[in-house]
């Protein structure tokens, strides 16, 4: 049934206006009906009324919503109706529950219309709905009702129309007419206009008709939605004629037009049959194509070990200033950002079409076999030209044994991030190598929307500098550097820490030792004994006390060390105790002393961890770490 706003009269569904004074008739409706549409990684989908005030999510059968799943609890997630309103909160869940990629904490959240829930790291998606149910009957026997001659006293007035025109990535060209209130633009099918692309949102921007005027507004998404060239913000910016949306790599223009008025209705046809409403069939859900990356924005990729999250997480907050005033979309991902939901394989293949890889560059980085494998790939791109390779050094290890001592390594000071005995604070070695950063990324996307404005220069010219000329980054004259590096890295640590312990044996054991066994014999002495005496106690001074002295020590290291320009440190970078390094000792010469014990059986075993490791075990159990002379 529908209902005049004016009088209250009301009127079958088939009629669209008022007999009495000509006003359109709104559909009565119940109170707004909740429901949730899951999409399972497999591509099927469902949905689930809620008709009961508690609703719970998990994978057992007593639940309202079953997800299977081992990431999945029993009692995962649970949505409570209250006052017209519907809440969700977490249930102590192992793996968590995700709304609009935030995890939700202890308290309970109100949900709106759209929101997206994942539950868990299963891949499960739910999109929570709440819209009025209108009461359509089957069908309508208009033999019955009377109907009675309507007058329109003034034309319907009806909104210009909106139209889209959509130009993506691949070239390719489209139109989207805007036919309802509410348009959002994202990636997932469920947008009214569906972009194909990867680097864009779920939900990345929405266009409202209110009053005459269409408004848009970005909705808070990773790499921001371009009006006429310039980011939007927080607040909704209205729409003009011919006025360029900027999504990703997606050109979208805005063409609004003028719609003419209905013309005036003057009687209504008297119907003798009893007329049945057809219903709709749902239309089927628009696909995502692939399509390839077309080079007019810039993709930045983090490499990095697992372990190294923060260091990342704090770089890509300094460079979001570059972004927001870059002129040309800047994408920056990790593999430390994926979305709740995503293919988390599929999304760490981003790295191989990244225009710019930021590798942080650690002991982690250089002995993490997954982090190797990738770098050698990424390796491949830089020497066939094909992406721009920046190290940045974030905690001191023997990386002048990489293949990045022949990039430009940032900071240019060659001080680790963590280093700090140099740096002020966090903030200082962080803003070093953004600020390092800045004019390389402004300078390269400037280049990238010269080639998209004018398409006059060959990309195989081009050439970046930053104007400091401390981080060059270049795609012509590039150094080759060898895919298969580690094999060779681990072979010269491995000659330089054998070269500092036979330096340190003479030096500080052989020699001394000879010179004290000399003044005894020059003084008149001759018993073996107190000789034998002697050397123990000697040996057990160097080993035990000189060497730690040394090491603990603004030295972090002893001669041969020095000599070989290595240091030992902590985890951190900082200078290690006495204690520590009597422990380190201490292990060493116990592993040594086991060596010949087990006739090579532990020596076999060290081989064997080492190459799951990467490291010796006295370095392991002392939690040390062997890097260059700084």
């Amino acid at each position: 049934m529908k209902r005049c706003s004016v009088c209250q009269r009301e009127y079958p569904d088939i009629t669209t206006f008022c007999n009495k004074d000509g006003t359109k008739l709104d559909p009565i409706t119940q109170d707004p009906q909740a429901r949730l549409l899951i999409h399972s990684p497999d591509g099927d989908e469902r949905e689930v009324v809620l008709t009961s005030a508690i609703a719970t999510i998990g994978k057992t059968p007593d639940n309202t919503v079953i997800i299977p799943g081992e990431t999945i609890s029993r009692k995962h997630a649970q949505i409570q109706q209250r006052e017209g309103q519907y809440f969700i909160r977490d249930l102590g869940s192992r793996n968590g529950t995700f709304l609009n990629g935030n995890r939700l904490g202890e308290d309970e959240l109100p949900l709106q219309e759209g929101d997206e829930i994942a539950i868990g790291r299963s891949g499960t998606m739910l999109r929570f709905l709440l819209e009025p149910i209108i009461s359509f009957p089957d069908t309508v026997d208009l033999s019955k009702v009377k109907l009675e001659r309507a007058t329109m006293l003034e034309p319907v007035s009806i909104y210009p129309q909106a139209r889209l025109y959509i130009t993506d990535s691949d070239g390719g060209e489209r139109e989207v007419p805007l036919t309802s209130a509410f348009a959002s633009i994202g990636k997932t099918p469920d947008n009214l206009v569906v972009i194909a692309d990867e680097a864009i949102s779920r939900k990345q921007s929405q266009i409202e008709q209110r009053d005459g005027q269409y408004l848009i507004r970005d909705l808070g998404s990773r790499n921001g939605t371009f009006l006429n060239g310039t980011r939007l913000g927080e607040d909704e910016s209205p729409l003009h004629e011919g006025d360029e949306i900027t999504i990703g790599l997606t050109k979208i223009r805005f063409h609004l037009e003028a719609v003419s008025s209905q013309p005036e209705i003057t009687e209504l046809p008297k119907v003798e049959t009893a007329v049945a409403l057809p219903v709709a069939d749902e239309p089927a859900p628009t696909p995502i194509p692939q399509t390839p990356k077309s080079g007019k924005g810039v993709l930045v990729y983090f490499l990095a070990a697992p372990q190294d999250q923060d260091v990342c997480e704090a770089i890509r907050k300094h460079l979001s200033p570059v972004v927001r005033t870059s002129k040309v979309p800047i994408e920056i991902n990790s593999d430390f950002d994926i979305p709740s939901g995503e293919d988390i394989e599929k999304y760490k293949q981003r790295l191989y079409a990244a225009d710019i890889v930021l590798s942080i560059i650690s002991a982690d980085f250089i002995n993490d076999d997954s982090t190797y494998l990738r770098n050698q790939k990424v390796i491949e791109r830089y020497n066939n030209r094909e992406t721009v390779l920046v190290p940045i050094l974030v905690r001191n290890c023997l990386w002048k044994s990489t293949p990045f001592v022949n990039l430009p390594l940032l900071p240019k000071n060659f001080q680790p991030l963590n280093n700090k005995q140099f740096w002020n604070s966090e903030d200082d070695a962080l803003a070093a190598v953004v600020n390092e950063l800045n004019d390389s990324i402004i300078e390269f996307t400037h280049k990238q929307a010269l080639q998209a404005a004018s398409a006059v220069e060959s990309a195989d010219a081009l050439k970046i500098k930053s104007t400091s000329g401390t981080a060059r980054i270049q795609k012509e004259g590039v150094t080759h550097l060898n895919v298969d590096w580690r094999k060779k890295h681990y072979k010269n640590v491995l000659w330089k820490r054998l070269a500092a312990i036979m330096l340190d044996q003479l030096i500080l054991l052989f020699m001394p030792l000879c010179a004290s066994i000399f003044f005894y014999f020059l003084m008149g002495g001759n018993n073996s004994a107190t000789i034998d005496e002697f050397v123990g106690y000697f040996l057990v001074v160097m080993y035990f006390v000189i060497s730690p002295l040394m090491e603990s020590s603004r030295w972090r290291g002893t001669i041969g060390k020095r000599i070989m320009k290595l240091q030992i440190t902590d985890k951190n970078g900082g200078r290690i105790s006495f204690f520590r390094s009597l422990w380190r000792n201490i292990l060493r010469s116990l592993v040594l002393y086991l060596y010949v014990l087990t006739f090579g059986v532990l020596l076999i075993v060290q081989y064997f961890t080492f190459r799951k490791t990467k490291k010796l075990f006295h370095d392991q159990l002392s939690n040390t770490e062997i890097g260059e002379r700084l």
